[in-house]
């Protein structure tokens, strides 16, 4: 947790006294909602013909994935090898490798890890995805439904028209401030998103959020009870997670205080269980021959946008020649490279901070998942200062992981661009003005407090938290 004690500690010391930061003029802002320009980032791979190798079916609740030997899917065991050894140095935990549905190869400690339920951090925005995406496809919500339809009178008039599509790529436009949106059992954020300032208008900006995710999944929740669903997890549950084999005792997912659930971060699944929902995005929204996802969503979720193209539906997109930084730090950043220059072009992946991924590589049939011991892949053990708190930026580390990933595939030669040639993170700087602000961090936060009677969340989580252990066993909830 150093890094992210870091920074906490540093916009602690910088709370009193700070004036309000206000943006100006981004050139990356733009009218058009999808990026239409150079999507030549990365390499470029051909479709393997998937008929000439083993294909593994997809499998059923309390089902094991099926396996395969490297060479019958058209992998080298040596790289991957190396690719396994390359990740547990790197301290992560679990690693799977698959390719036409088989199951290739694990991680060393995958056997330790893999029924633990852990922390997901921001890939919960790409399961929040797909879950919209899921109300999208049976008719129940879209993407152009706007905020005020389902929250009236709530935040400014602007607010009221920010739709679901923009708060899912991350341009709806309020200001953002990490302390008013970084994990935290005291607040709504619903309240704190349409609370928040409206800087630029909508579609235009990209601003890494955390209450946003929770809004959108606020807006589809109100959206599903109309049709006689309980809540945004029950949805999520029997329309999403029990079509692909995932136990509702297997994962926790967190609430905030209104109760609503949690869009930025707070699910805990098993490392395994990634493996099914990778598997469905792998499969493009199919699940054991049913689509469970529209076609046209996912397309549109694997699209960037003019203010940043290397993100859409609160997906990471590799083609990108260009991306805007997460800015833990607190500085946005445009990086003129692609995310990871050494993956497949086609290649689209969640991020949760400190290693948690799925990389999904369709023209290769290829996906891998890992999870971490809260180490990404830029941590070398050797190197002092190398657990920067800047996060959000695939560089050196992750260059290197891929270019082993791609040597292990022998049906074609996926080129390799070479040792990694771009940024690297800076470990000093921090802008403080996106962290605190005295009167809109401190009003937001302490507004109704932890002993408010009509915050329900703590009391909803600590249900969900003994339901869960009393199924899986112990498990560190942060981790």
């Amino acid at each position: 947790m150093r890094r992210g004690l870091v920074v906490l500690a540093s916009a602690a010391l910088l709370l009193v006294g700070l004036p309000a930061v206000f943006a100006s003029a981004d050139p990356d802002d733009g009218d058009s909602p999808f990026f239409t320009g150079d999507t030549n980032g990365g390499v470029k791979t051909s479709r393997t013909d998937a008929g000439k190798f083993k294909h593994c079916a997809d499998p059923a609740k309390g089902e094991d994935f099926q396996t395969a030997t490297p060479d019958q899917v058209g992998l080298d065991p040596k790289a991957l090898d190396q690719l396994a050894g390359f990740h547990l140095a790197k301290a992560q935990r679990t690693l799977y490798v698959f390719r036409f549905g088989c199951l290739v190869r694990t991680g060393p400690l995958n056997g330790v890890f893999e029924n633990i339920p852990q922390h997901q951090w921001s890939l919960t925005k790409g399961y929040s995805t797909a879950v919209i995406g899921r109300a999208v496809t049976m008719g129940y919500f879209d993407v152009d439904d706007e905020f005020g339809k389902y929250f009236p009178g709530v935040g400014d008039e602007r607010h009221q028209h920010v739709t679901a599509q923009q708060l899912m790529q991350h341009t709806s436009g309020v200001k953002m401030n990490w302390a008013n949106e970084i994990p935290g059992p005291d607040i709504d954020r619903v309240a704190a998103w349409s609370s928040a300032p409206m800087e630029h208008q909508p579609g235009t900006y990209f601003s890494y959020s955390q209450n946003g995710p929770n809004t959108v999944n606020a807006m589809m929740e109100k959206a599903v009870q109309k049709h006689g669903y309980r809540d945004f997890q029950d949805f999520a549950q029997r329309e999403l997670f029990d079509k692909i084999g995932i136990d509702r005792d297997d994962y926790l997912w967190m609430v905030d205080q209104a109760g609503r659930t949690e869009g930025f971060a707070g699910l805990h699944v098993k490392p395994k269980d990634m493996g099914r929902f990778a598997t469905l995005l792998q499969n493009g929204g199919v699940y054991q021959g049913k689509r469970l996802i529209d076609e046209k969503f996912l397309k549109e979720a694997k699209t960037g946008t003019t203010a940043n193209p290397g993100f859409g539906y609160q997906t990471w997109i590799n083609n990108a020649p260009w991306y805007n930084t997460v800015a833990l730090n607190g500085f946005k950043e445009r990086i003129d490279q692609p995310l990871i220059a050494s993956a497949p072009n086609d290649m689209t992946y969640g991020w949760g901070w400190r290693g948690r991924h799925w990389f999904n590589m369709p023209n290769l049939g290829m996906m891998i998942v890992t999870t971490s011991m809260d180490h990404d892949f830029e941590y070398d053990p050797k190197v002092a200062g190398s657990e920067v708190a800047v996060q959000g930026e695939q560089m050196s580390g992750y260059h290197e992981f891929m270019r082993i990933a791609m040597r292990a595939v022998t049906d074609q030669k996926v080129p390799d661009p070479g040792p990694y040639k771009g940024r690297e993170a800076s470990l000093t700087a921090f802008n403080a003005g996106n962290w605190v602000n005295p009167t809109y961090t401190v009003q937001n936060r302490l507004t109704g407090g932890l002993l408010d009677p009509n915050k329900k969340g703590l009391v909803i989580n600590a249900k969900n938290i003994a339901r869960v252990m009393a199924h899986t066993g112990p498990f560190v909830l942060y981790n």
